[in-house]
Parts: structure tokens; sequence; C-alpha cells
């Protein structure tokens, strides 16, 4: 794992200025295939609005020279519709590609859980692309529990 990265909770809503580039490099990667037709419209109003009230949280990996390497977007709900008890989702999970084999999702995840659980967040749901590391989130104490399927009617 990389020591010269640091992940700090950045729940501020200013953060979305300094994230966007970040946001846009994320998207087009994520949708690869969508984002030809869409471009990408982030309501960043709306996200400084979850974060000022708590109900989102930022966790943002650095390296040295405090540039953005990856970040975790949570949603925080105080209790969920069925067992009443807090929970968050992951909006948004990315690491920058040319630090995805330094253990900074890995890192990032287990500084996220460390503060949920400080915040009596019950259960974390992630949400992950196919193609990504469903060992890597077993191994993070994750457990594979549903399906999720998307289909574009644009």
């Amino acid at each position: 794992m990389n020591k010269d990265i640091v992940v700090r909770d950045e729940s501020f809503p200013s953060i979305t200025d300094e994230l966007l580039p970040t946001f846009i490099k994320h998207y087009k990667e994520a949708e690869a295939k969508r984002s030809e037709k869409i471009k990408p419209k982030f309501n960043i109003e709306r996200i400084q609005h979850l974060l000022s009230i708590g109900h989102m949280k930022a966790f943002i990996a650095r390296n040295n020279e405090l540039d953005v390497v990856g970040y975790s977007f949570m949603l925080v709900t105080e209790s969920d519709l069925f067992t009443g008890t807090p929970s968050a989702s992951n909006v948004a999970l990315y690491v920058v590609k040319e630090h995805r084999k330094n253990g900074v999702m890995e890192k990032s995840i287990k500084f996220q859980d460390d503060i949920l659980k400080k915040m009596n967040i019950y259960t974390v749901f992630s949400t992950l692309k196919k193609y990504h590391g469903k060992e890597k989130m077993e191994k993070l104490g994750y457990e594979f529990i549903e399906r999720t399927f998307q289909k574009v009617l644009v």
C-alpha cells in the first residue's frame, strides 16, 4: 500500500470546485459508451447542498503534492427504509488510472469505513462496475448481496 497517499474527510461544499476536472475524467472513463452522446452535466449545487447538511461525505485521496488521486462520495441516510438504521451508499468511487495498483482504493475504503463507523452508520453499500475487484471488496469485509442492472433509455 502506498504510504505517500493520504485520505481525508473533505466533506465541505467548496471541494467540488477542485474536483471538477477529476469528475470529468471519471465520467469519460466510466461512461465511455455514452459519453459521446451525453455530455456531463454535474449538479454541483446539489452535491454542495448535500455536503453542507451532512447527507453526503467526501473522502479524498491525495499524493505528496496534494493532487487528487481518488475519491469516494457517500450518501448518508439517517434511517433506511427497511430497518430504520443509519446507512451510507457510494455514489462515486474513483481512483486515477496511474494509482490503481498502489492500494489507493483499499486505503480509501478503510478510511471511509472508519469514519462512517464513528458516525454510527450501521450498513455501507458499495456499487462497483462489473469488471472491478469483487475480491478486493470481499477482502475489505464487504459481502456480495445483489446485482444491479442498467438500461440506457436515450
